[in-house]
């Protein structure tokens, strides 16, 4: 799926690309090398938070959160998603209904415009 990422990015043409990491710091993983070139930003975005988890966490004081759906009951609504409201936003990764599904939660919330990449979704 990566590989295919990769192709769709040297297709295509995107001002800023945006790679999401479940806690792996702000830094692409091994994994991810294959899309350096495209000098992504990363961001560290948790999925699958319960509001208790996230009350106690010292996220809440700069993060905004707001209820979720199948996968996580409550999802986070950082700055640089509310940053994306000017931009034109294409959505892909793994996986539907689950990591997909809090980020298309949180553009809603934030009020963002997407397109999902029906392909480059698994």
């Amino acid at each position: 799926m990566l590989q295919n990422v990769y192709e769709h990015l040297a297709e295509n043409c995107y001002d800023h690309i945006i790679v999401t990491n479940f806690e792996a710091g702000f830094y692409l993983d091994d994994d991810q090398m294959l899309l350096d070139g495209f000098s992504p930003a990363v961001y560290d975005y948790c999925y699958g938070w319960e509001r208790e988890q996230l009350l106690e966490s010292n996220l809440v004081e700069n993060i905004d959160f707001c209820p979720g759906g199948h996968h996580s009951p409550v999802v986070l609504v950082p700055e640089w998603i509310r940053n994306l409201k000017t931009h034109e936003v294409h959505l892909c990764g793994a996986f539907d209904g689950e990591c997909i599904e809090d980020m298309e939660i949180a553009l809603n919330f934030a009020e963002i415009n997407y397109k999902r990449i029906e392909k480059l979704i698994v």
